[in-house]
Formats: C-alpha cells, structure tokens, sequence
C-alpha cells in the first residue's frame, strides 16, 4: 500500500465520519468492536470509510481503552450488547508487556519469558470467552510492536537485557492463541508498519495528551488491514490473473526484439519483470489461475516462456491462452467460457492503458487495474491489491490448478465418447457426501461465499454461521466430494436444511459449476430428502431466489417434482413422492 498524503489522509476520515453520521440506509450493515490497550477511537472513521466504498454500512463500538478483559469477560458489557460481527483486539506490545519496561524491576530470562507467554494466553483466554458467547462474530488481533527494545541502550540484540526475547515470546503466545481459537485470525499490522516507516505512523505528543499511539497514516493503515479481513469472507476473490505479455511479463515487444534483447533477468528493470511474475506464481500456488491474453505471434511468445532464462512462469503454469491480434475483450470473453467461469471473477493486468480502456468499457465485471507504468512498483501493487484474499487456504484451492487440467482431460473423453451415459460410466466417479467437520469448516464456508451459478440461495454463510447450524439439533449440514478415475476433485457441494413439526426446509443447496450434469446435484438432493423422511419430515420446501448468475437452476426444484408455493418457494410432499435411493452419508457411492 502506497503511502497516502495528508490531505487524502484528512479526506478519508471526512468521508468516514460522514459515513458513520449517514441515516440508515438499504446496505448490508456490519458491525465493528474495537478494544484495545491504547486509545483508538480515531479507527473507527477510517474503518467506517473502507467499509462504505466496499458497499457496506459500518456501525463501530469503541470501548474505553485498556479494557479488553472487562469488556470480553462480562457477558452484560457493552460490547456484548452492542452484538458486534467482527471484534478487534489491538493490545500494544508497551501496554501488554510493560512491567517489563520498569527500570525498577528486575527479571531473569525466564521470569521475563514467562510473563510474556502468561500475556499472550490471556489475550487467548479473552478469544475463547468471546467465541463462546459471540459465536457468529470474527475475532481479529492485531498486535502493535514497540517502537524501541525495552532497552535500546543494549546495543547487541542479543543481550539478555535488550528486551527483544519477550517480545519474541509474546508474539508466539499471541500466535498460538489465535491458532486454537476458531473463527480468529492475527492481522499483520507489524510489517506492514516497518514497510511504511514506525515514525510515520506514530505519535509522541497525542500519547502523552490523548494516549494515542498512532498518527493518522498508521491509523488508515491499520484500518485498511482490518477491513480487508473483514471483507474477505463477504466479498468472493476473484479467481483468475489474465496477463499480457510485452511490457507486462517483460519488458520490451519479443516480435520485434527477439529473445535476446527483452528485459527480463536478476539485474534492473529485468528483475522488477521477474518479481512480477514471482507474485504471479505465488497466487497460483494458492489456487489461483493464470491465463495469457495478448497480441502477439503464438510461436514468439510462447518461445519466450519455453526458452528464455529469466522466464519465472512457464507454460504448464498457464491454465489458458489467447496470444492472438483480436480483440482482447472478445477473448476474456472467449477465456471465461474456456474455464467455465463468470468474467467477474477475472482481473486483467497489461500495461497499455488503451487496451486496458478497452477492456473496462466492454466488459465492467472485469476488474482492470492501472498498472503502474514503472515496472519497479508492480510487484507490491500486485501484492497489495487485495484481489484474491481469501480467510483459508483449503487442499482444493492448492490443487485447483491441477483439477482444471483433469478437466480437460475429461472434457477430452467427454467429446469421444458415443453417449453421455457410456462417458459417466468411464469416469468410474464416486461420491462422498459427509456431515460437516471442523476438517471440512473451511471449505464448507469457502463454497457458501465462492459459488455462483449451481447455487439456489447464494446465501453467503460464515463458518461461524455454518458452526452455529450444526450445533443445533434440527440442522444438518452436509458436504459433497467427487472422484474419478482422473481425480479427486475435493468437495465440490454442499445442502443445509432443517427439520422442525414435520416439515424439512433447504436452506443451502450448492454445486461447483466443474462437476455439473454429472448426476452429483441428483444424488444430494436425493440424499436431502431420504434425510428429511427419515426425521419424519411430511414437506420439504425449497427455495430459489435468482440472481444474475443461477438462472441456470431456475428449474432444478420443479425438475424433481417440487410445485411453486409462490415468491420463489416451492414444496414437495414426501408421503405422495417419497425419494428415489440415495448415497449412504459417509460413504463412497457410485450412482
């Protein structure tokens, strides 16, 4: 994140402010809780301003600083009033460990370790309070680095006395908390401040009139580190990279300056070419796809990534490709239909501005950055971006690139085989279908926030949504996994529905548009009803409420005998259509 001025500093608290003065409106209301060891009030317009330009109203509870332990341990605090969906926790390393910043008292290595882990558990004590009582919240932590060693006139970082071996400890006590508390995560305040300069995101004078700890730049900083946690679960990633390549892969046009003469290598502007790639690279490790749209000749520039050195991303990197001269928004479109994916899951980066034009004119669900023109500041723009952020990192986003080349391996055998029936029985496919775990949280969740088109409801649930159906009794929550003989695809669907006085609601019922017509969403539905049955359900109704994207399943209930009831719901009677054979929860079934 680039350093902002103070007046578009000054700018973005005014609109926050005005934000959190607006009169209610018609957009999503999320509800923020600040606690901390320090004063932060003035977080909360720059959270309010980040929330606002993503679309959403924020409602923000300051509770008076050094308080946490009050606040999160009295069920009849403000805080627990005020029910907040995301609560941040910003102990200040000074505060927490500052006994051990009294140059009158002494303490052995030991005693000082141990006083740093006893702090971190408590923040850990405090997580696990506020998971019981405020189970749908998200707790975030965001531990704030001392400026200086306990003692900076220690020269040598390794001396006992220095002060940085406890910070050390705390950090880790801090860590581990977070890891053992569901729904929590640690926001990484401390590097992105080193990045950005301590000094400039301190201050001396508010501490010593207000207990302040922050100047303005590291409150905005801050506050875009925590909103980016809180939008992540509410807001998909996007899911694909497209690159171009001259000038934006490397540096210079290959037709016309051969291999030889491009800019791509360990050395200047060359190695800025390969850093962006690196990113590129690092994003396709986490699920990611990368896709090529450029103008160019095919043999010229797939040469470069076949035979150039300097070269970080190769081809089996690249998931798809249009290296033509049509036009690029006609292949992005020609690329979403390849992948099977919406355009409002691509970001396009090239460096020509014209193109880029182009591209955001024709097609608006395309996000199109403005890639700096200097090739030194794309790798952190890339970075810093915040268009893949993603809360989890499941074995299906690490395998997503492989599923998409057994995909067309299948989509291969699809086109060869005589019938569609002799094509599933080649597959050999299995299905799974198994109550959500704490194993399978995440990637239940992941589907509830991701998937679009096989999707009745799109009612995007939470892990912490998802926690609190399956700890009542009259939910069940079910998880769909698919392999074949080219695959395991992981978990691909996903139904939730309930069961009270006779009648069976589906609250949830989704598919990964990869699997679909295999006969998956068939057998699940079948497995929700024989549930339903089973529980002595009479009705089962379901829902569907359209959106731009699942026009596709407008049919899918009536399809399976559901009659309308009108506004989007429709019933079935279980006693005059009682359920075909389902796959047995918790084991492998063909079908």
């Amino acid at each position: 994140m680039k350093p902002q001025s103070g007046i578009e500093l000054l700018a973005r608290k005014k609109r926050g402010e005005h934000a959190l003065s607006a009169a209610v409106d018609a957009r999503p209301v999320v509800r923020v809780a600040l606690l901390s060891t320090f004063n932060v009030s003035s977080l909360a317009p720059f959270i309010a301003e980040r929330l606002d330009a993503a679309g959403l109203r924020a409602t923000v509870y300051v509770a008076p600083f050094g308080q946490i332990q009050q606040e999160a341990l009295d069920p009849a605090s403000s805080l627990h009033t005020f029910l907040p969906d995301a609560v941040v926790l910003i102990p200040a390393e000074e505060d927490h460990l500052q006994v051990l910043r009294d140059p009158a008292r002494r303490f052995s290595q030991d005693e000082a370790d141990t006083l740093a882990e006893s702090r971190g558990r408590e923040i850990g004590s405090v997580l696990q309070a506020m998971h019981r009582s405020l189970p749908a919240a998200a707790l975030l932590v965001v531990p704030v680095p001392a400026r200086r060693p306990a003692n900076p006139h220690l020269l040598p970082a390794s001396s006992m006395g220095r002060g940085d071996a406890p910070t050390a400890v705390w950090r880790s006590a801090l860590a581990s908390a977070v890891h053992g508390t569901p729904g929590a995560a640690v926001v990484d305040y401390d590097s992105a401040e080193a990045a950005h300069g301590r000094e400039t995101c301190r201050t001396l004078s508010f501490w010593y009139t207000a207990r302040m700890r922050l100047a303005m730049p590291g409150l905005a900083l801050m506050a875009s580190l925590i909103c980016r946690h809180i939008l992540a679960p509410r807001t998909p990633p996007r899911k694909v990279l497209v690159l171009d390549c001259d000038n934006t892969l490397w540096g210079g046009v290959v037709g016309e300056d051969g291999l030889e003469g491009l800019q791509l290598g360990n050395e200047g502007t060359g190695l800025a070419f390969q850093d962006l790639q690196r990113e590129a690279l690092r994003l396709h490790g986490i699920g990611v796809l990368l896709a090529i749209c450029s103008k160019n000749n095919q043999i010229d520039a797939w040469d470069v990534f076949d035979r150039h050195p300097g070269m970080i991303l190769r081809r089996e990197h690249v998931g798809a490709a249009r290296i033509n001269w049509l036009d690029k928004a006609d292949n992005l479109r020609s690329l979403a239909e390849e992948l099977g994916l919406g355009l409002d899951s691509f970001v396009f980066l090239d460096d020509n501005p014209v193109e880029r034009a182009r591209v955001a004119q024709s097609l608006p669900m395309v996000l199109v950055p403005a890639l700096p023109a200097d090739p030194a500041e794309r790798p952190l723009y890339l970075q810093d971006g915040g268009w893949f952020d993603r809360t989890v990192l499941t074995e299906e986003d690490r395998a997503r690139n492989q599923t998409y080349q057994k995909r067309r391996e299948r989509e291969s055998l699809s086109a060869s085989a005589q019938s569609p029936g002799d094509f599933l029985a080649s597959l050999e496919q299995r299905t799974r279908i198994a109550t959500v775990s704490d194993t399978t949280l995440a990637r239940a969740e992941q589907m509830c926030q991701k998937t679009n088109q096989f999707n009745l409801t799109t009612r995007r649930h939470t892990a912490a949504d998802l926690r609190r159906m399956l700890n009542d009794p009259a939910w069940e929550v079910v998880t769909a996994q698919v392999k074949d003989r080219f695959e395991d695809a992981g978990i691909v669907g996903l139904a939730a529905w309930r069961v009270e006085d006779g009648r069976a609601e589906i609250d949830t019922f989704l598919l990964s548009c990869r699997v679909l017509g295999r006969g998956i969403e068939d057998a699940l539905l079948r497995l929700v009803l024989t549930r339903a049955r089973d529980r002595e359900a009479k009705t089962v109704t379901g829902i569907f409420l359209p959106t731009a994207k699942n026009t596709q399943v407008a049919n899918f209930y009536p399809k399976h005998g559901f009659k309308p009831a009108g506004d989007g719901v429709l019933q079935l009677d279980l006693v005059a259509n009682p359920p075909a054979p389902a796959p047995t929860l918790g084991e492998w079934s063909s079908f």
